[in-house]
């Protein structure tokens, strides 16, 4: 009877730790849910700019144009496709924030995000190339199927802000 007791509590004690052992295995982040229009005013508030007055591109089909992203790449909400768009008239200053139709879709829309980035380099390289740094610091990061490009007057402050926001 103790012999039987014994091998039950040992059959017992295996069983909780192989479930203990499941338990701890590695898990991943979930990423974190973000209205991504709401997400664009948010950096626009709390991140610094050198032009005060960007504007926000409110027809999302012209912000859709302007980054060459297909339309099919971005989430749509209720008819509204999930991007939003502030630009400066004076610098390269932008936010632009995405959230893509999925994963795959956010890695595409991170490539067309940096061939933006890529034209506005060429352009302020003989425009105005004291803003060249600006570009070249841009923060741009992905997080599932969300994708930000912010190019502000302090890169830096604001890869600090988007990563503990994103």
């Amino acid at each position: 009877m103790k012999k039987t007791l014994r091998s039950i509590a040992v059959i017992m004690l295996a069983a909780l730790m192989a479930f203990a052992f499941a338990a701890c295995g590695e898990k991943k982040n979930p990423v974190k849910e973000h209205d991504m229009i709401a997400f664009a005013k948010d950096i626009l508030t709390n991140c610094s700019f050198q032009d005060e007055f960007l504007a926000e591109i409110e027809d999302r089909n012209f912000a859709l144009t302007l980054t060459k992203i297909d339309a099919d790449l971005v989430a749509d909400k209720d008819g509204v496709k999930q991007i939003a768009y502030y630009s400066s008239a004076a610098y390269p200053e932008m936010i632009i924030c995405v959230e893509a139709a999925d994963e795959a879709a956010a890695e595409k829309v991170m490539e067309k995000l940096s061939a933006v980035v890529e034209r506005y380099i060429k352009d302020y390289t003989e425009y105005g190339p004291d803003q060249v740094e600006k570009l070249n610091t841009a923060v741009k990061r992905t997080s599932g199927r969300y994708v930000v490009l912010a190019v502000t007057n302090d890169n830096t402050a604001a890869a600090k802000y988007i990563d503990s926001a994103l």
